[in-house]
């Protein structure tokens, strides 16, 4: 059996909503970079909520999600802090706009 299309679809929406509303946010700010630890902060949700409602091995399914969410954490708080934080944005969002 694999995941219920259900999850599926709620993870993908939920991380649509979230993706949209830090659009919102980086067109109040003039500043993209966070869209980039939404990102990472999102990729690692769907990992832990996959994981969580997955079938099969339940240990396996433990270690995706440590690993995941991990992995989410560590990338989104060095984006926070290195690039969000520091004031200037990412130069790949400037020459986008120009």
């Amino acid at each position: 059996m694999s995941l219920d299309w259900t999850i599926v679809a709620l993870g993908g929406l939920g991380a649509m909503v979230a993706m949209a509303a830090l659009w919102l946010v980086q067109r109040r700010t003039g500043d993209a970079g966070i869209a980039d630890v939404g990102w990472a902060l999102g990729v690692g949700a769907l990992a832990l909520l996959y994981a969580w409602f997955g079938q099969g091995y339940g240990l396996r399914r433990a270690l995706v999600a440590v690993m995941g969410g991990i992995w989410a954490l560590r990338l989104a708080v060095y984006l926070l802090c290195d690039r969000v934080l520091q004031g200037e944005e990412d130069g790949r969002y400037q020459m986008l706009r120009h």
